[in-house]
């Protein structure tokens, strides 16, 4: 029985401590019935009890804490300990905090580049902006509503940060999407060749594919337009008795960007798709450095049309079409017929029209000049009867023929080659497999004249059936041309 009493001793002093001695003894006479609830309670005497209650519960609090701080450096001690420790847990929040708003921000950031582009470099990144396009436009020029990046990544089947890698702009960069080399020109000097990486050449072809196949070029010219070539260009100059050519100094080099980015944002496209286009389609001044052996390319921030590059060809004959219209203006108004393959512009005419050439080569030369082009100072000739008239490198006196010098020369080698084998025999480009240079010729002539070039192929097949190896079978390997070689006529 000892046990019970102590907790119930014990109950009571936690009950007694929690209000006051005062205080309980009313709360247990009331639970007793000891004061009866019909008589009239001492109000007064009740309040005063549970206010000396309160006041008692205070004092034990204020000495509590009164006993607490007496000794001032522990104390502060210990409130710095527990500010610190907030402090840090509330540094830990922040750093959390941060890092997740920093985690969406990139993620946000990630999903926008897929799908948009806002910056390519300083020189072009103002252009961004503006992505307004005329839809009704790009309707009447017969190509797809293209209302955004993402919508011209998928139509190129390309991504936007395809598009990004391949049009961003910047003044030093170790990636260049060109591999340059030089050829050699009949008439002397090198040819400067551009030729696109494969991922930049796939994105240019998908270009010429789904967007400038679409256009239409003017029907004076002929060079790189599908269903013509330079035998079109030749046949409204055949008899003719005055032929005049003129040759376009750097045609390519001469479309800068500008005017690249004008043609296509004149198709209906925004200013933002026009900048990236224009980018993917022209090529920067670069130019290489060592440092440290490793290779550099500085930009300075000239941009022009590739030559070399699948898109460069077609624009080109796109934006000259204000020009052939004028020029085919100026030619009839004179008597003369004109023609255009690539840079070179071709005027003729009858014995008549002959008072008129000077007129002509004054109007040509203005025309040209309000187009931003050059004439090739050295080019242009005027062939008047009594001599040879050529056209894009085909006679046109009287019918159309490759020149009889070149057929005879290419005669003799045929024979010479028949009689005594290959060794020795070179044509056209010696580092070019010879068998690939006559089959290609005698491809070339019988395009020009398919009389004369039936005779020629069989005599050239006759020849590669001699001398080609053939297949050793299933297991043995075909002997394949050099890698990289190709006929001179693929350059033609």
């Amino acid at each position: 029985m000892a046990a019970p009493d102590r907790d119930r001793q014990k109950r009571l002093r936690e009950e007694i401590r929690k209000t006051s001695r005062n205080e309980f003894i009313l709360k247990e006479m009331k639970r007793l019935g000891l004061w009866p609830e019909d008589q009239e309670e001492p109000k007064l005497t009740e309040a005063l009890i549970k206010r000396k209650g309160e006041l008692s519960r205070e004092i034990h609090e204020l000495a509590k804490k009164n006993q607490k701080y007496q000794n001032k450096e522990a104390t502060l001690n210990r409130i710095k300990k527990e500010r610190l420790l907030k402090s840090r847990e509330q540094q830990k929040l922040n750093k959390q905090k941060k890092k997740e708003e920093r985690e969406a921000k990139l993620h946000a950031r990630a999903e926008e580049m897929k799908r948009d582009i806002t910056y390519i470099g300083k020189r072009y990144s103002h252009q961004l902006k503006d992505k307004e396009c005329d839809l009704d436009r790009l309707a009447q020029n017969n190509l797809p509503p293209t209302k955004s990046l993402e919508e011209l990544a998928q139509l190129l089947n390309v991504t936007v940060n395809d598009l990004r890698f391949l049009s961003y702009d910047r003044r030093l960069n170790k990636i260049s999407h060109y591999v340059s080399y030089g050829i050699k020109k009949k008439s002397g000097g090198v040819r400067k060749i551009s030729a696109p990486k494969p991922k930049l050449k796939f994105v240019q072809r998908a270009i010429l594919d789904n967007l400038l196949s679409k256009l239409n070029p003017s029907k004076y010219a002929h060079g790189f337009v599908p269903n013509k070539s330079i035998v079109t260009n030749a046949l409204p100059h055949i008899g003719s008795s005055i032929i005049i050519n003129m040759d376009l100094k750097d045609f390519f080099p001469s479309i800068d960007y500008k005017r690249v980015y004008g043609f296509f944002k004149s198709l209906g496209y925004s200013p933002q798709i026009s900048t990236v286009l224009a980018l993917i389609c022209t090529i920067p001044d670069e130019q290489p450095i060592l440092v440290h052996g490793q290779k550099w390319h500085i930009n300075n921030g000239h941009r022009t049309l590739p030559q070399g590059a699948p898109t460069s060809p077609m624009i080109t004959n796109l934006i000259c079409r204000k020009m052939d219209r004028r020029m085919a203006g100026i030619a009839n108004k004179l008597g003369f017929t004109y023609t255009r393959y690539a840079d070179d512009m071709t005027f003729s005419g009858p014995k008549s029209s002959r008072a008129n050439i000077q007129k002509l080569k004054w109007q040509t030369h203005s025309v040209i000049k309000d187009e931003d082009l050059q004439l090739h100072p050295d080019k242009t000739k005027v062939m008047p009867n009594g001599h040879r008239k050529e056209v894009t490198g085909l006679v046109v006196n009287k019918n159309l023929n490759v020149p009889r010098k070149k057929l005879k020369a290419f005669r003799a080698l045929l024979f010479q080659i028949e009689k005594d084998g290959l060794a020795g025999k070179t044509w056209g480009n010696p580092e070019v497999d010879l068998l690939y240079s006559i089959e290609g010729f005698a491809k070339y002539i019988y395009m020009v004249n398919p009389e004369k070039g039936k005779q020629y192929l069989n005599q050239v097949n006759r020849i590669i059936n001699k001398h080609r190896p053939k297949p050793k079978g299933i297991f043995g390997k075909k002997k394949t041309p050099q890698q990289g070689s190709k006929p001179w006529w693929k350059f033609w």
